[in-house]
C-alpha cells in the first residue's frame, strides 16, 4: 500500500506552536489516569457504587457525589479528556509531516496498542485464578460483576478488543473505541479538513452526535465523535492559539478563569439539580462536560500549565498507559482479599500496588512496545521516509515527533 499524501498545511496550521514534546498534555494524561484509579477504589464501596441510579440515596456521601468534589474521581468524564486528547496528539503528527505513510503508521499504531493490553490480559489472568472472586451480597454491585467465571473465550475476546470488555479487565472497553479510532484516522481529518472547514461547526456536529448516541443508548454514537473535537482542535490549533493569546492579554486572569471553570463543569451532571426526566438531564449537561473536557486538554497544550510539567506529574504521565492498564485487576484484587467491612482499606493498599506494578509494566512491556512499533515503522516505510510515531492510547496522547 503505497503512502496516501497528506494535504499540505493550511493557514489554519501552518506555524501553529506544535511543540516537539508536548509534556503538558502528558501531565494531562496523568492526571487523568489517577482520576480513573481513583474512580475505580471508590467503587468498591457500595453506597458510592450505587451512585446516581434511580431511587438511590448517596445519604452521608452526598457531598463526594453530587458535587464539585466528584471531579477526583470522575472515571468516565477523564475517559472523555483521553479521547479528546488522543485525536488531538494523532491529528498534530499527521500534520507534522508533509505526506504520511500509511502502510507504516498502521501495523506500528496496532502492536504499539496490542502489545501492552495483550500483556495486561496476561496480568489480570493471574490475579483472577490466584485470589478467588466470590461476591458476597454485601459487596458493592460494581464489585459483583467481576465475580463471573473466566473462561477461553472471554480471555480472548477481552484481548482481541473486538467484543465489550468482560470483568477480567474491564477498562479495556476504552481501547476498543481507541483502535476505531486509530483505523479511522483518515478519514476524521479528511472530514475536518475537506468536508467540514469550520470548526465550530464541526465540533458542535460531533457534540450533537455524541448527546444522540447518549440518549439512544448506542456506545459508538456516543464515544466516537469524541475524538473529533480533538481533531478539531489540532487542525484549528493556530485559531485556538490566537483566541487564548487576545484572552490573556486583555485580562491576566482570563485563562486561569476559563481553566477553573472548565474543571467545576466537568461534574455538572453530578451537582446540577435539574427536573424531569433523565434524558433532559443529558440533553442539558452533556454538551457542557464535552465542551469542558475539550477546553481544559486546549488549555493544557496552549497555556501549559506549569504544574502539568513538575517532575511527579509528568512521571504520572510517562507511566499513565501502564497505569491506566494494570491498576483495575490490583484493585479489585484487593477487595476480593479484604473483609466486607474493610472495604476503605482498598485505596491505601491497591493504589501504591498500581503505581508500582505500572512502574514494572511500563519499563518491561510498554518501553519495549514503543522500540518494537518503532521498528515496524522503519521497516515498513523504508529508509529515509518520514513517518508518523505510534501514539498509545486510551486513550492516551505520547509525545509527538518526527
Amino acid at each position: 500500500m503505497a503512502p496516501l499524501a497528506a494535504a499540505p498545511p493550511s493557514h489554519r496550521t501552518a506555524g501553529a506552536a506544535t511543540p516537539r514534546r508536548l509534556s503538558s498534555l502528558d501531565g494531562l494524561r496523568g492526571v487523568a489516569a489517577v482520576v480513573v484509579v481513583l474512580h475505580h477504589v471508590l467503587l468498591v464501596v457500595p453506597v458510592l457504587a450505587s451512585a446516581g441510579a434511580p431511587g438511590h440515596d448517596d445519604g452521608p456521601f452526598r457531598w463526594l457525589v453530587n458535587s464539585p468534589l466528584h471531579l477526583f474521581w470522575a472515571g468516565e468524564e477523564a475517559v472523555v479528556v483521553f479521547f479528546v486528547l488522543s485525536g488531538c496528539v494523532l491529528t498534530l503528527a499527521v500534520l507534522r509531516v508533509s505526506s504520511t505513510p500509511w502502510r507504516a503508521y498502521y501495523p506500528s499504531r496496532l502492536l504499539r496498542l496490542y502489545l501492552p493490553v495483550v500483556a495486561s490480559v496476561g496480568f489480570a489472568l493471574v490475579l483472577a485464578l490466584t485470589v478467588p472472586r466470590s461476591a458476597p451480597d454485601q459487596r458493592s454491585r460494581w464489585m459483583n460483576i467481576h465475580d463471573d467465571e473466566v473462561s477461553v473465550v472471554s480471555v480472548l475476546r477481552t484481548a482481541t478488543l473486538l467484543g465489550n470488555a468482560d470483568n477480567l479487565n474491564s477498562v479495556l472497553w476504552t481501547l476498543r473505541w481507541e483502535v476505531v479510532f486509530s483505523l479511522a484516522l483518515p478519514l476524521y481529518v479528511w472530514i475536518a479538513r475537506r468536508v467540514v472547514r469550520s470548526g465550530l461547526v464541526l465540533a458542535a456536529l460531533a457534540i450533537a452526535t455524541s448527546v444522540a448516541g447518549s440518549l439512544s443508548a448506542s456506545t459508538p454514537v456516543k464515544y466516537l465523535p469524541i475524538f473529533m473535537l480533538g481533531v478539531v482542535l489540532a487542525v484549528h490549533l493556530r485559531e485556538v492559539q490566537s483566541v487564548f493569546d487576545r484572552l490573556r492579554r486583555r485580562w491576566s486572569w482570563a485563562l486561569p478563569g476559563l481553566g477553573a471553570l472548565s474543571l467545576l463543569l466537568v461534574t455538572i451532571g453530578w451537582w446540577w439539580p435539574w427536573p424531569g426526566p433523565t434524558g433532559n438531564l443529558v440533553l442539558a449537561t452533556r454538551p457542557v462536560v464535552l465542551v469542558a473536557c475539550t477546553l481544559i486538554v486546549a488549555l493544557a497544550l496552549v497555556a501549559r500549565w506549569s504544574w502539568l510539567e513538575s517532575p511527579v506529574v509528568a512521571w504520572l504521565g510517562r507511566v499513565s498507559f501502564s497505569l491506566y492498564l494494570v491498576h483495575e485487576p490490583i484493585v479489585v484484587s484487593v477487595a476480593y482479599l479484604l473483609p466486607t467491612q474493610s472495604v476503605w482499606l482498598v485505596g491505601p493498599i491497591a493504589v501504591p500496588l498500581a503505581v508500582a506494578a505500572a512502574a514494572v509494566f511500563y519499563r518491561f512491556v510498554e518501553s519495549p512496545s514503543h522500540r518494537a512499533a518503532r521498528a515496524v515503522a522503519r521497516w515498513c516505510r523504508g529508509s529515509g521516509a518520514q513517518t508518523v510515531r505510534a501514539v498509545e492510547g486510551p486513550v492516551t496522547a505520547d509525545r509527538v515527533e518526527r
